[in-house]
């Protein structure tokens, strides 16, 4: 029986939603977790006369992954936790190798893969956005402009909020006045903007929280495929001189049902 991967970090929704709308339209899924592989009994990894990797790998619960009954991927994985290295001190090296092995796996299984992906988008703590505003830069969308000094707070322009500011409530992001600065201490501004709107890319499709129309299609394909990412959500911010992107979201926590429905329909059909 053929069946689609779907790996991911535990406790990701937005897997758990597609896994649950793949089976109501027939098409057999599987959800590994980074815990699945971290806890997994063996893995059997080999390489013939070719130079192709074949993996195979056995899991507690007695499910053996095997390579040819595979038929698509869809990975979501960014690191791997190994709780039984929870209080060593190779704990981040342990880590780093079974991440490399799994990386070795995806590129093993490329063929399958349902989004490509980029060696640069796997880190151990989370996504660096610094790539993301090069490669939107490098496809014509426009970037949030910013400035680091360490001058003194009073050559600083008032309108320019230092960054970068971590809150949960994305709408008001905007609307935050410049932070006190320490005399010559380094900082990084950001150019103010007021209204925020997100975009959520896909294979190809672009959906939209819309407030007013973002003319980029072309741009938003070639971010998509430069990114190597299959979903990324795209956050723009009005500022004085037109829409600007502020931040990127690679790691969506829930879709809404329609998109999820467009997901399967642009990548599993």
């Amino acid at each position: 029986m053929e069946y689609y991967l779907l790996f991911c970090n535990k406790g990701d929704q937005l897997i758990n939603n597609l896994h649950i709308a793949l089976n109501k339209r027939g098409i057999n899924s599987i959800i590994i977790t980074d815990i699945d592989l971290a806890l997994a009994k063996k893995w059997i990894h080999k390489c013939n006369s070719d130079g192709v990797f074949q993996t195979e790998i056995y899991f507690n619960n007695g499910f053996v992954l095997r390579p040819e009954e595979v038929k698509g991927i869809m990975n979501r994985i960014k690191f791997i936790r190994l709780p039984q290295f929870q209080h060593s001190k190779d704990k981040t090296y342990a880590e780093m190798e079974i991440l490399a092995l799994f990386i070795s796996f995806l590129e093993s299984m490329k063929s399958k893969l349902l989004f490509p992906f980029r060696v640069e988008n796997f880190v151990a703590k989370g996504n660096d956005n610094f790539n993301y505003f090069v490669w939107a830069s490098q496809v014509g969308l426009s970037i949030l402009d910013f400035m680091f000094s360490s001058s003194p707070k009073w050559q600083h322009r008032n309108d320019w909020p230092r960054s970068p500011i971590f809150i949960d409530d994305i709408n008001n992001l905007g609307n935050l006045i410049a932070t006190p600065i320490i005399m010559e201490e380094p900082v990084i501004f950001r150019e103010s903007f007021k209204m925020t709107q997100i975009v959520t890319l896909y294979k190809g499709v672009a959906t939209t929280n819309k407030i007013v129309e973002l003319n980029f299609h072309s741009e938003y394909l070639k971010f998509y495929e430069v990114s190597s990412e299959g979903i990324i959500q795209l956050f723009w911010g009005k500022t004085k001189f037109g829409w600007k992107l502020f931040d990127f979201n690679s790691f969506p926590k829930i879709l809404n049902e329609n998109d999820i429905q467009k997901l399967i329909d642009s990548s599993f059909l």
